[in-house]
């Protein structure tokens, strides 16, 4: 059987509406990344605390540095994921529904992502 290297992971859609003057939709193929076991050397956060950006703006002043942004929301929809996962289609996906999904490619919420 090739799943037993797998693990099973949970996943859902969400959808969004931005705020953005045009009410442009998003929708969203998350995984339940609290069910999936992290490795040891993993460290994320979900939400960056108000003091962490305090702290950073602080070091980048004491310095004298810059602070450079960028937006790759695309290239991290591009890339593999280390961990082999496997999730089962639900009914929402009508006849396709029960089969069985490997994942690839990286998709929002697992903790290694």
């Amino acid at each position: 059987n090739k799943l037993v290297r797998y693990q099973e992971i949970r996943c859902h859609m969400t959808f969004d509406i931005k705020m953005d003057g045009k009410f442009t939709r998003k929708v969203r193929f998350v995984a339940g990344g609290h069910t999936t076991e992290p490795s040891s050397s993993t460290t994320y956060l979900i939400v960056v605390s108000r003091d962490i950006v305090w702290v950073d703006f602080l070091i980048v002043a004491l310095n004298v540095l810059n602070i450079w942004t960028a937006d790759i929301g695309k290239a991290y929809l591009e890339a593999s994921y280390r961990k082999q996962i496997w999730a089962k289609s639900g009914p929402k996906f009508g006849s396709g529904a029960n089969f069985v999904m490997i994942k690839e490619r990286v998709i929002y919420r697992l903790k290694t992502s």
